[in-house]
Formats: structure tokens, C-alpha cells, sequence
């Protein structure tokens, strides 16, 4: 299975198909007359209007890391964009949700690399970071830093 396959909640395209067009629906019926692209203005403009707040939250928590890091991963040779914050000091080990303590990481870094054990992140951000890849350096580096064996 692929992350974004994960993403959608387990619904089929024919699920989300259908409930796009039940959202189409209700949105020319609100506004009769219009065309399905005003409709779908309608829509995206609900959602803006819906999940506003929840955006500007998650900006404010994310927005400085991913500021600094130019909203990209920060593992090195990849090139994706960053969909995700990486604590290098786990919370549940303690770690702070200060600059120093957070990465940028797309999801396949983030998600299989660093929280299936793949990838070990230490040091401290944005210069100081060291990744380790690979099964040796990661084994050993488990037996150096036993508090990030824990996922």
C-alpha cells in the first residue's frame, strides 16, 4: 500500500467519486442555475470557509520549521516537498516543539523512513542534522541513542 493510498481513509475511487458529486449536487442546488464550475467555486470555496481556523492553527504550529527548511525535505537528495514535521527528539521522549527540535520531511522520509525505523534523525536544526540510512548505521545508532528505538 502506498502513503497516499493510507491518506484517503480507506474509501475506493467510486466512494469519492460519488461523494464529489453528491458535494456538486448540493452546491448547484444552494445555487440554481449555476454551472458545474461555478458549483465547484462554491465548494472550494465552503471549504476554505470550513477548515479557515484549522489552517491557520496548523500554519502557525508548522509555519517557522517549514519557513526555514523552504517547505522541503530535508533528507539529503531528496527532493520532495515537505508534507511533514519531524520532531528529532520523539515527544513522547521528552522532545520540545522549538525550531531547533523539528525537521521538514515528505511523507515517505517521514512516515517509512524515520517512524518505521529506516532512518535515525539526530542533532539539531536546521545545520546540525545527521541522517542515517541503511541497516547497519541505523542498528548501531539504536545502541547509541536507545531512547529513539521506541517508534
Amino acid at each position: 500500500m502506498h502513503a497516499a493510498d493510507a491518506e484517503i481513509d480507506g474509501r475506493t475511487f467510486h466512494e469519492v467519486h460519488r461523494l464529489f458529486l453528491d458535494a456538486l449536487a448540493s452546491a448547484r442546488r444552494q445555487n440554481p442555475g449555476c454551472t458545474p464550475g461555478e458549483a465547484l467555486v462554491c465548494m472550494a470555496a465552503h471549504f476554505i470557509l470550513t477548515w479557515r481556523e484549522e489552517v491557520k492553527r496548523g500554519l502557525l504550529r508548522s509555519g517557522p520549521a517549514m519557513r526555514r527548511d523552504d517547505w522541503l525535505c530535508q533528507v539529503p537528495g531528496c527532493s520532495r516537498g515537505a508534507e511533514h514535521l519531524h520532531h528529532i527528539i520523539w515527544k513522547s521522549h521528552g522532545g520540545s516543539d522549538g525550531p531547533p527540535n523539528l525537521t521538514s520531511l515528505c511523507a515517505a522520509h517521514h512516515l517509512q523512513g524515520v517512524h518505521q525505523g529506516n532512518i535515525v534523525v539526530s542533532g539539531q536544526a536546521p545545520d546540525g542534522l545527521t541522517f542515517l540510512v541503511g541497516e547497519e548505521a541505523v542498528v548501531r545508532a539504536r545502541l547509541e541513542f536507545p531512547a529513539r528505538a521506541a517508534a
